[in-house]
C-alpha cells in the first residue's frame, strides 16, 4: 500500500527517535481501527518493539486522499488505548441518550 507522511509526522519521528518505517507497518498490519468523530481521521493501534520493548504505538491518517497521509505517531503508555476508549464510549452514551451528567456519574467508577 502507498502511503504519504505529513510534515507533522516527520518531525515527530525524529522528536521520538522512531524509525521511518514503523508508521507505514501499523498502517498496513494494524486490526484495531477507529474513527475519531471529532476529526474524521482514522486511527489505528498496533504493538511494535519500540524503545527496547514492545509496546501499543497509534498513528492518525486520512484514509479519503489516495494515497492515504498518515498525520501523526504517538506511543501509548501503558492503560492509556482503555481509558480513551472508556472516555470515547462515556460521551457516545452520553449524546445517545441526552443525559450527559448521569452517564458520567454511573460510569465512571466502571472504567476507572
Amino acid at each position: 500500500m502507498e502511503v504519504r507522511y505529513s510534515k507533522h509526522l516527520q518531525i515527530r519521528l525524529k522528536l521520538r527517535g522512531i524509525d521511518i518505517e514503523v508508521p507505514k507497518r501499523i498502517y498496513e498490519r494494524a486490526e484495531e481501527r477507529f474513527l475519531d468523530r471529532e476529526t474524521g481521521n482514522q486511527v489505528v493501534v498496533q504493538r511494535v518493539q519500540l524503545y527496547g520493548k514492545e509496546r501499543e504505538v497509534m498513528i492518525a491518517y486520512q484514509k479519503e486522499e489516495k494515497p492515504a497521509i498518515i498525520l501523526t505517531v504517538h506511543p501509548l503508555k501503558e492503560e492509556q488505548k482503555q481509558r480513551r476508549i472508556a472516555w470515547l464510549f462515556k460521551n457516545v452514551v452520553a449524546q445517545f441518550i441526552g443525559q450527559t451528567g448521569l452517564i458520567n456519574q454511573a460510569t465512571t467508577k466502571i472504567w476507572r
